[in-house]
């Protein structure tokens, strides 16, 4: 193992051993009358279905971008998945950096329009917001060298979005646990629609608690966008991260750092 990627591992175990940061936890104890609702207005049933689309369409998305349109892969004529994975970790991690930044920017601009809107365009952005952060999930997927061809494969972008959207500690334990479960044996179909449920309602309380902050609607829509399409682009980081060590033998399960 290279400097770098001893480097990675211990930025991985420190990043699993992660509590949900103050603004996270804030969010969860001030949603929690809303949670309530939305557990009693949106059904499991309908919340997998709908979380099932825009998983759909993000990876459409994904592949309509064509990652090698990008000029770093341009530069060295990389043109294939394949040639990405043949290239060491601090170029795909270079690729994912780009990626999570310019979906970032882009994350801004739509959260400014839906927050101009009110409750009903940041309730219509809602889906927006959620195939945005699984879009690129899915792009930093590919930046390393990975597709997404199986629905099993599939399940595992809505894993990495319920990682980076808990907020609490027993929530992301779970949702930590759930992702271990699915890499390392066969996986609970139960415990993806949990997480697409939980991933879904916080998207939504979110744009709720934008519109309940008067005249900072737009500037809470833009910041929550941003923040909720970064959180998911590092977990994508760091969970893409060990499967590209653990598929060349240099790691296996990465521990969480203390544990």
């Amino acid at each position: 193992m290279t400097e770098y990627e001893q480097a990675q591992v211990e930025a991985i175990a420190a990043w699993k051993a992660e509590s949900p940061g103050l603004a996270k936890r804030m969010i969860r104890t001030i949603a929690s009358p809303l949670g309530n609702l939305v557990n009693k207005m949106m059904p499991k049933a309908a919340i997998s279905a709908a979380m099932d689309g825009v998983n759909k369409m993000a990876g459409q998305l994904a592949q309509d971008d064509n990652i090698f349109k990008d000029s770093l892969l341009k530069s060295q004529s990389i043109a294939s998945l394949e040639d990405i994975a043949a290239q060491p970790l601090e170029f795909a991690d270079a690729l994912a950096d780009r990626i999570i930044n310019d979906a970032g920017h882009i994350a801004i601009g739509m959260g400014a329009v839906t927050g101009t809107g009110g409750l009903v365009a940041a309730t219509a952005g809602i889906p927006v917001m959620v195939a945005g952060a699984l879009r690129v999930i899915y792009r930093v997927c590919q930046a390393y060298g990975y597709s997404i061809d199986q629905p099993r494969d599939r399940v595992l972008m809505l894993h990495i979005l319920a990682l980076s959207t808990a907020t609490g500690a027993n929530e992301r334990a779970q949702a930590m646990a759930n992702y271990q479960r699915q890499i390392e044996t066969s996986f609970l179909h139960a415990a993806v629609e949990e997480s697409a449920q939980n991933a879904l309602q916080r998207a939504l309380l979110g744009a709720e608690l934008g519109n309940l902050v008067p005249g900072f609607s737009i500037a809470f829509s833009a910041y929550l966008n941003r923040a909720f399409v970064n959180g998911a682009g590092l977990a994508a980081k760091r969970v893409f991260q060990e499967s590209w060590l653990r598929d060349r033998g240099k790691v296996e399960w990465i521990k969480p750092a203390g544990k």
